[in-house]
């Protein structure tokens, strides 16, 4: 049917002419064929989703994965999720070797994916897998073998080393290369079981996971619950194009991994109970390595309990990485921290502060070598090298070390001195090695090292802080073990200017705690003008302002063995002929105390006291009986008229008395030197008193006559509690001035010059000990034998003594207790000698 129609476009009177059956034609067509395609879809989909279908795909896969894995894979149920979606419930797999153990791993629901074209062509290919409570179960131990699952784990490892790479990655029906589907766990329960209890139950829970393929590189993300670890990220990706893969496990709590070792009790009675090893996370790549981050172990005993040798505060590292290439094991520990306190330490009240950015050991098991070491690069504050190897052939150590204007700091305060150190500065400079070949117990080592700038404080050594300290050491050094022995040779030490050679040994003897030693120390034709220059400041505050010209030598030879010290062996020399003082300085102006014009301010025990020859309480020298002058040259220094200032005799016997008695029992001064002592110095032993005691000695003996001296030592000497000076001991004693005194009196004050205090309330509560009276008579008999008296005056004076009878006068009155007179005693040396006779 035709119909026309008026098209005002066209103009009037043009028809349109319009076929309308045809369209209608083409519309019947495209309903009939939507119908047709839905009723084809529908079908297909009943067909997809029936449980026959399902099967028939299915189950070929899970019987080849169950053969591939040396076992069987069954599942209870199948049913069709979403369009195209299979659902697998109560999927469960078991070994096919009668191992009599549980099953490895089951899963609640498995949800596949596939790919419908791929499916519908006989193949399940899923392009993505979902699992929901999933239960996996690894035995290390039990079962028929005793072995646990390791027995069908192996063999599933071994067959798929032995297959074809095309066959491990289980591609379709063409063999090709099949996409690795998008993997979703949400939900599971790993777990690592021992029933022996050969290892500790290892357990972790799953809460998500997700494993996909992004640009030919597999990405792993997932959270979950290790047991005793707490919650962890779960991360990781590998490259097949790179080579390489990892997974990080990043804890979010640090756990104690102490408290889940097998063996925690008896660890803890070992390393304490505070002890704690806390970890961060653990990384695990390819090519090998195993990656620990943030350690930390802290408040842990190393030693014997109850005789620790060290104390861990805390000790911590970044990252710790083992690493694994051609037959090498690399091992890099990162950002490193410590603080340690050692038991010799303990005095010190700190720990020893370690920091090392970088710190490596590498094993070659090709070279079969061993090797460790650092690098310290801080710029401004230096660079430090060291390193380390044992060959494990020959056994064989070789270690070195190197130092560029290094700021040790607080590092060299832990070289264990026998007291106290305190160093806040110090530049190293330098180079050391040391070989060890372990068969022949030999150790050599080869040393230039100078350490410059230092401040430091070591009471031993100086009672002030010691700053700008310049010293330098260049040896070689030989350490016989199987001797055990050490000796240098050919050695040099220099203190700033000064430079010295030194060699020696020192072995062990008997049972190791007797040593021999040998040693050499020589300066020839030093510099006078470099002597006190090279001294630190602090070291000899009384020489301060002495100038100095020309030169002079020192050399000292010393044999001794400690089991027997009576035959020591000690030669010295000094040679001062070239060496003249320019200048005194203020702090110890030796000539002012040949004149009566000096006042000095004197340190007492509690107090201080003005000396002069200008004060009421002085007593010339002449103002005292002559038998009390030789009382005390008798009693402290029967060869003071004989000597230079230095007592060889007494200092080689004080010496070996010492050593005999493991303990200072006996003094080697001089009366010269305690009058310096008494005047300039403090009386703490140290070693930069004795050498400023040697220096101005020699200045005391030059300047003044020995009559000064006595003089200058009976007005200074201590004669008890807060009594200084012969003139207060006669009238505190005997109530007497002192030109009264009888030699009885006189023998006694000198007795108890090296403990006045003590023997001084002996005396005043009514006795005298037996070695006091000893040396009075000792006294005695040299008084005699030198003139001052005839032998029925000796008669006379011995029965006095012998019936302890001191002085007519009372014995003085104790001191309340708090008052000043019961001050304890100054620490001074014994300088106790037995007179001459």
């Amino acid at each position: 049917m035709e119909e026309t129609l008026q098209n005002p476009l066209l103009g009037f009177g043009q028809p349109a002419v319009i076929r309308r059956a045809p369209r209608l034609r083409w519309l019947l067509f495209v309903c009939v064929g939507v119908l047709g395609l839905s009723a084809l879809v529908g079908a297909g989909s009943l067909i997809v989703r029936s449980e026959w279908f399902l099967r028939s795909r299915i189950d070929p896969k899970l019987e080849s994965l169950g053969a591939k894995l040396h076992g069987e894979l069954t599942y209870e149920r199948v049913s069709p999720v979403g369009l195209t979606g299979v659902m697998l419930e109560g999927v469960h797999f078991e070994p096919d070797q009668d191992l009599d153990l549980a099953s490895p791993f089951s899963i609640e629901r498995l949800i596949v994916y596939p790919d419908l074209a791929a499916m519908l062509t006989g193949d399940l290919q899923p392009h993505a897998l979902e699992l929901h409570d999933v239960h996996a179960e690894f035995w290390l131990d039990g079962g028929a073998t005793g072995r646990g699952h390791w027995p069908w784990l192996e063999r599933v490892v071994d067959e798929w080393s032995a297959s074809p790479p095309s066959a491990r990655r289980g591609g379709g029906g063409s063999g090709g290369k099949s996409p690795l589907p998008e993997i979703r766990v949400f939900g599971g329960q790993v777990e690592v079981k021992s029933p022996e209890g050969t290892m500790p139950h290892m357990g972790m829970s799953v809460d998500s996971l997700v494993v996909r393929m992004v640009d030919d590189q597999l990405e792993l993300d997932g959270a979950i619950n290790v047991d005793g670890l707490g919650y962890a990220l779960l991360s990781g990706d590998a490259s097949r194009q790179a080579k390489r893969a990892g997974v990080v496990v990043e804890l979010a709590d640090a756990p104690d991994l102490l408290s889940l070792a097998p063996q925690r009790d008896l660890i803890r009675e070992v390393v304490g109970e505070n002890s704690r090893l806390e970890l961060g996370g653990v990384a695990v790549q390819w090519p090998p390595a195993i990656i620990v981050q943030q350690v930390r172990l802290t408040d842990t005993h190393i030693g014997v309990p109850g005789q620790d040798t060290a104390f861990i505060e805390q000790v911590g590292a970044g990252e710790i990485a083992l690493r694994f290439k051609d037959q090498k094991a690399l091992i890099e520990v990162s950002d490193f921290d410590a603080s340690v306190r050692v038991e010799w330490m303990d005095r010190f009240g700190t720990s020893i502060p370690l920091k090392l950015p970088l710190f490596t050991v590498v094993a070659d098991f090709e070279e079969r070598r061993i090797g460790a070491g650092f690098q310290l690069d801080t710029g401004e504050s230096g660079k430090l090298d060291f390193a380390a190897a044992l060959d494990l052939t020959s056994l064989d150590l070789a270690v070195q070390f190197a130092a560029d204007h290094f700021d040790a700091g607080r590092m060299l305060s832990f070289i264990p001195y026998t007291g106290p150190v305190d160093i806040t500065r110090g530049r190293l400079d330098g180079h050391a090695s040391m070989r060890y070949p372990l068969r022949e117990k030999l150790v050599e080592v080869d040393a230039f090292l100078n350490i410059s700038e230092l401040d430091i404080s070591v009471p031993w050594i100086s009672e002030l802080p010691m700053t700008d300290v310049d010293l330098t050491f260049d040896v070689k050094t030989l350490l016989d073990l199987d001797q055990r022995q050490l000796s240098i040779r050919d050695g040099m030490m220099s203190l700033g200017e000064l430079m010295f050679s030194i060699s020696g040994l020192v072995r062990q003897t008997g049972d190791g705690r007797n040593v021999y030693i040998e040693a050499s120390v020589a300066g020839e034709d030093l510099v006078a003008d470099d002597a006190l220059s090279s001294l630190p400041k602090g070291f000899a505050p009384a020489l301060e302002g002495y100038e100095l010209a020309g030169n002079f030598s020192v050399a000292m030879r010393l044999k001794l063995d400690t089991r027997h010290p009576e035959e020591m062996e000690l030669e010295h020399e000094l040679d001062l002929s070239n060496l003249r003082v320019l200048v005194h300085g203020p702090r110890a102006d030796i000539p002012l105390l040949a004149t009566e014009d000096f006042a000095i301010r004197v340190r007492t025990a509690t107090d201080e006291t003005v000396i002069s020859p200008r004060d009421v309480d002085w007593t010339p020298f002449y103002r005292v009986p002559k038998y009390f002058p030789m009382s005390l040259i008798t009693a402290e220094d029967a060869r003071f008229f004989s000597h230079n200032g230095f007592d060889a005799r007494a200092i080689h016997s004080s010496i070996i008395a010492n050593l005999s008695a493991h303990r200072i029992v006996r003094g080697g001064s001089t009366i010269s030197q305690q009058v310096v002592k008494n005047l300039f110095l403090s009386q703490k032993k140290t070693v930069a008193r004795k050498v400023q005691e040697a220096f101005l000695t020699w200045q005391l003996e030059n300047h003044l006559e020995k009559q000064r001296i006595i003089e200058l030592y009976m007005n200074l000497a201590h004669w008890g509690p807060n009594i200084y000076g012969i003139k207060e001991a006669a009238f505190y004693y005997f109530r007497k001035r002192p030109s009264r005194l009888t030699i009885e009196e006189s023998l006694f004050l000198a007795s108890i010059l090296p403990s006045p205090v003590r023997f001084g309330r002996h005396y005043a509560e009514g006795f005298i000990r037996e070695d006091r009276l000893t040396k009075m008579k000792n006294g005695l008999f040299a008084l005699y034998r030198k003139g001052f008296m005839d032998s029925k005056g000796y008669e006379a004076h011995l029965h006095n003594l012998n019936r302890a009878n001191v002085s007519d006068e009372p014995r003085p009155s104790l001191p309340e207790s708090g008052t000043p007179a019961t001050t304890p005693e100054p620490e001074i040396e014994a300088d106790e000698k037995t007179a001459e006779l």
